[in-house]
């Protein structure tokens, strides 16, 4: 597929997001100075943002006629 080489790129570039999205999370998890409402409302927020990246992701290889 001659598109390998960019869909491996844009793989890695939107994986590294996901990756920040997640070490963000376990920073909010593991902060004691945060109630557990306050934790579980930017939970939802940083989950959305990862939701919206990996459906993202998906629409972008299918486009490239690639089945995720």
């Amino acid at each position: 597929n001659p598109f390998n080489a960019a869909l491996v790129e844009m793989y890695r570039a939107r994986q590294g997001e996901l990756n920040k999205l997640r070490q963000k999370a376990t920073e909010i998890r593991t902060d004691r100075a945060l109630q557990p409402s306050s934790k579980e409302a930017i939970l939802k927020i940083i989950t959305f943002e990862q939701n919206v990246i990996k459906h993202e992701m998906v629409e972008d290889f299918k486009a490239y006629g690639l089945k995720p």
